[in-house]
């Protein structure tokens, strides 16, 4: 390296430890994770529409934890399921960055299972798992082990494991933020065999871009907020090449406060309202460093014409957490390339789709979606 190449390296060191510096009282080592008993609702379930049960399947040798939704209209009687008049379709479902089953997904899963179709809702491991999942240490967030927790809930479902009622040739993938752009990645990125039974995707409000988001971060919050967040995620990074417990910090606060999401009044009322009172499995508004530069590597947008499989894209005007321009850039590049696409966009915040009118407006958009492929 020249003279000037390690000056820059040494300035920009040094700006990324004076940063962190200021905020090295808000990273948190050897979190406790006391896993606490079930909150009411989160197992076996029954409405007059669906069943709900806890299944469990392995990834990476860690056992995860999934909800399936049973509509009550599969038969049991062998020559009717035999027939495949009863057969149902199944939607595999997961939570974005850091969330789990029980945090508003419920209610999607509902709104399909209601509609006819089996909805498998599961946790990730994450080496960390959140929710009923397994793993250590908790909250490690990395794209790499998210996109296998994909693969593995894929490859489960459509080994026949949940049972003759579910149709294993007809599967639909649902992610919402950043499970949005993980759906994406996983439609094209699984083995022929399996991609072909892949029939419809639904990307809700989806992380799309690294390098958009990254750009859109500094323009709303300035290098200065965002500086401490890249500091502490090398941070991270050292202390595993030594062996050291994992730095944590928050994963979501107010906007200028330090975390790897920060967010205005828009945003986080809608946020707070979709959580529910009690959380399963111990959850904690924490997570591990790291995630912050893992994700930098992270773009679903190079993948968007690499799947057959029809695409469901729900875009939030006015979101100002994943950049609404860079899901529109990517349809673009699938409508380009003469893929099956359907694109709405909503004046909706990031997490207004959860809960109230966002989520009355865009669920049974999905879920006619779904009925239409499935």
């Amino acid at each position: 390296m020249s003279r000037l190449g390690t000056s820059v390296a040494v300035a920009v060191s040094a700006a990324l430890l004076a940063s962190l510096y200021r905020k090295w009282d808000s990273l948190r080592y050897d979190v406790q994770w006391a896993l606490k008993p079930r909150p009411p609702g989160t197992a076996e379930l029954e409405t007059d529409a669906w069943t709900r049960s806890v299944v469990h399947f392995n990834s990476q040798g860690v056992r995860l934890e999934a909800w399936l939704y049973t509509p009550r209209r599969c038969a049991t009687d062998p020559a009717q399921l035999a027939s495949g008049d009863c057969r149902v379709p199944i939607i595999i479902m997961a939570h974005g960055m850091g969330h789990q089953k029980d945090m508003a997904l419920t209610k999607f899963a509902d709104v399909f299972a209601s509609g006819g179709a089996a909805v498998f809702v599961f946790d990730y491991r994450q080496v960390g798992g959140f929710g009923g999942s397994d793993g250590e240490p908790r909250h490690l967030i990395s794209p790499a082990m998210l996109r296998q927790d994909w693969a593995a809930a894929v490859e489960f479902v459509a080994s026949g494991a949940l049972g003759p009622q579910c149709d294993t040739n007809r599967l639909g993938l649902w992610g919402s933020s950043y499970s949005g752009g993980l759906v994406i990645t996983t439609a094209a990125t699984l083995p022929k065999p399996l991609a072909a039974r892949i029939k419809a995707v639904v990307s809700n409000v989806p992380y799309m871009d690294a390098v958009a988001t990254f750009k859109d971060a500094i323009a709303r919050h300035g290098l200065r907020k965002v500086l401490p967040v890249v500091a502490a995620a090398m941070h991270g990074y050292v202390r595993r090449a030594f062996g050291a417990s994992p730095p944590y910090m928050p994963m979501l606060s107010w906007k200028g406060e330090f975390a790897m999401l920060s967010c205005d009044e828009a945003e986080m009322a809608p946020y707070m309202a979709s959580l529910p009172e009690q959380k399963l499995g111990g959850w904690q508004n924490l997570a591990v460093t790291t995630f912050m530069l893992e994700t930098s590597l992270f773009s679903p947008s190079f993948s968007i014409t690499k799947f057959k499989a029809p695409l469901l894209l729900v875009v939030g005007a006015k979101d100002n957490v994943v950049p609404p321009s860079a899901v529109r850039d990517a349809a673009r590049s699938r409508a380009a390339a003469g893929l099956p696409m359907t694109l709405h966009e909503f004046d909706l915040a990031h997490f207004d789709v959860y809960h109230g009118a966002g989520f009355d407006t865009v669920a049974p958009i999905m879920a006619k979606f779904f009925a239409a492929n499935l």
